[in-house]
């Protein structure tokens, strides 16, 4: 049976690997894949969150300082995939909302390349 610090540290070590999963999965947009490491990286917080509340006295000792360290490594790869993760967020609003707007210039012409009545109406001074 392993100690405290010894399951801190193969749970951080897991973690680790599903956070270089997920950020993988990011750059190939593999929603699946991420539902799947979510649910997995879940567990694992929860894991190392019940070691750390029934190992408090001992947490910030040494013996549980590569466990620490590792915990730390873990938060450095988390806020690189919630950056990767952001940046495509924005591309999507990006192409989301030059769709939108070609969708509604794309009938401010007519085929005869005169303003639509709809549109025209809108720039008329007495309107």
């Amino acid at each position: 049976m392993s100690t405290g610090p010894e399951q801190a540290e193969a749970t951080t070590s897991r973690l680790s690997g599903v956070l270089e999963q997920e950020f993988d999965a990011l750059k190939r947009r593999d929603l699946a894949q991420l539902e799947r490491l979510g649910e997995s990286r879940e567990a694992l917080l929860s894991q190392l969150l019940y070691l750390k509340q029934t190992h408090q006295d001992q947490w910030r000792q040494l013996p549980f300082e590569a466990a620490r360290r590792a915990l730390a490594h873990c938060q450095t790869l988390h806020k690189r995939n919630e950056m990767l993760l952001t940046k495509q967020l924005e591309a999507v609003r990006q192409a989301l909302g030059a769709l939108q707007k070609s969708s509604d210039d794309a009938d401010l012409y007519t085929r005869l390349g005169k303003l639509a009545q709809r549109r025209a109406y809108l720039f008329r001074d007495d309107a």
